[in-house]
């Protein structure tokens, strides 16, 4: 399994926030940087297996404990049903619930 910190740009690295506070060594995206994120992988053919999401209250990172994933199968169009998948969850996520949230992401 591949990390997201190896395959992603130095510039959206450096947007990711660190959830080392929380015990926890990765780092998630705003939706408009995930967005972006996405698109890199996409471009290289790499598929998405999930995600984490948590919350940002009172400028502290809370896990929400939900996620969502997908199973990776052999087509050759796995990458672009998992990102069509992942961006759906996102934007239903942030529809149906209040407040701030950042993602991580599984590949």
């Amino acid at each position: 399994m591949e990390v997201i910190t190896n395959v992603i740009s130095n510039e959206l690295l450096k947007k990711g926030i660190s959830l080392l506070s929380l015990g926890i060594n990765e780092y998630a995206w705003d939706k408009d940087n995930i967005k972006e994120i996405f698109e890199e992988l996409s471009k290289r053919k790499i598929g998405i297996l999930g995600g984490d999401v948590y919350k940002i209250e009172n400028e502290n990172i809370k896990m929400t404990f939900d996620s969502w994933y997908m199973n990776k199968d052999s087509s050759e169009e796995f990458y672009q049903k998992s990102k069509l998948r992942a961006l759906r969850y996102i934007e239903d996520y942030e529809k149906n619930n209040c407040g701030e949230f950042i993602y991580t992401i599984v590949i």
